[in-house]
């Protein structure tokens, strides 16, 4: 249930960032997703967060929960979002390269 646990908030790290990406960026820079789904992608992100830290509540308890959560806001979004950039899967910041 570990590995379950940190897929489900390694995806939402993933989703989290593409959609905080994507609203910083100038509206015609946006992904045509965003602009369709933007919603509906931030509640699915919320759900797959409070999944994974019931996961790692039931697994491991109050402690991985605290170790979860830390991770998921000050380590993940230091990868997710270079990675994601990268990738164009959101739009560089004007001043880039």
């Amino acid at each position: 249930m570990i590995l379950g646990a940190i897929l489900l908030l390694l995806l939402a790290s993933l989703l989290h960032s593409w959609y905080g990406g994507n609203a910083a960026a100038r509206l015609t820079q946006r992904a045509v997703g965003f602009m369709m789904f933007r919603g509906y992608v931030f509640a699915f992100c919320v759900v797959l967060l409070i999944s994974g830290l019931a996961l790692l509540w039931v697994d491991t308890g109050f402690f991985g929960v605290v170790v979860g959560a830390a991770v998921y806001f000050l380590v993940l979004p230091l990868l997710t979002l270079p990675l994601l950039t990268a990738l164009n899967l959101v739009p560089r910041r004007d001043g880039e390269p």
